[in-house]
């Protein structure tokens, strides 16, 4: 769907809830993959805190791993909380306090770093507005809401959204479907009422029109599947060597 006609479907009959995911839909990566990130930002925060670089990475992409495993016994259909997976990364190379605190900024750092807006959407965004129409964040993280909002005023320069809704926040997943019907239940309307757009096929339209809601994609498109091939690639050699 191309983006005029996407900005149509959305506004004719305007819903009375717009929400967008946040990553690769508002906040475009560049292809980087997690495992980048984490390496990165383990590098930046390792001479602050006094430790190895390479044990700090791979302490936070063990604490991720496990955080994963352990919210599908805990919480099934939800993701981690990122000053949790923080804590336990920090605690397993014999830290604590502030340490958590320090690896938090960093990853952040690194991530407003990778990402850049994502103009079709925000176009969309603006023409609701225009129309006086609310519009929300659904968005599958390990991010809080206010770790968000944070990252969109430092790439964007604002805050677009009048509220911010996270699967670690809510304990539901836009990929197994249940944050949909959270975030009406939250915002008071009807399922008939809400209007969705993504980038991602399965979730953000698959998911959010079995909850009832009416979606459109918005995909990413074939360059930045390449992109991203090639970030696994680095990945692999960057973690490699430590």
């Amino acid at each position: 769907m191309s983006v005029g006609m996407l900005q149509d479907s959305v506004t004719a009959p305007a819903p009375a809830v717009l929400s967008l995911d946040i990553f690769d839909t508002v906040l475009l990566r560049d292809g980087s993959t997690q495992v980048e990130r984490f390496v990165k930002s383990g590098r930046r925060a390792a001479p602050r805190l006094g430790v190895d670089p390479g044990a700090l990475a791979a302490a936070r992409i063990l604490a991720h791993t496990n955080a994963y495993r352990a919210i599908s016994m805990e919480r099934p259909g939800a993701d981690p909380r990122f000053d949790a997976i923080c804590r336990a990364t920090v605690a397993s190379v014999g830290l604590g306090g502030e340490a958590a605190s320090v690896l938090a900024e960093c990853e952040k750092d690194v991530d407003a770093e990778r990402l850049k807006p994502g103009a079709p959407a925000l176009a969309i965004i603006d023409e609701a507005r225009a129309r006086g129409q609310r519009v929300i964040a659904t968005s599958d993280t390990w991010y809080a809401p206010d770790d968000v909002g944070e990252l969109l005023v430092r790439v964007l320069g604002l805050q677009p959204f009048d509220r911010i809704y996270t699967s670690s926040e809510l304990g539901a997943t836009k990929h197994h479907g249940g944050i949909f019907e959270k975030v009406a239940d939250l915002e008071g309307y009807g399922a008939e009422h809400f209007l969705h757009v993504g980038d991602t096929w399965a979730a953000d339209y698959g998911r959010a029109t079995a909850a009832g809601w009416a979606a459109r994609h918005l995909s990413r498109g074939h360059a930045f599947g390449v992109a991203l091939a090639v970030g696994r690639l680095k990945a692999l050699v960057m973690y490699s060597r430590g």
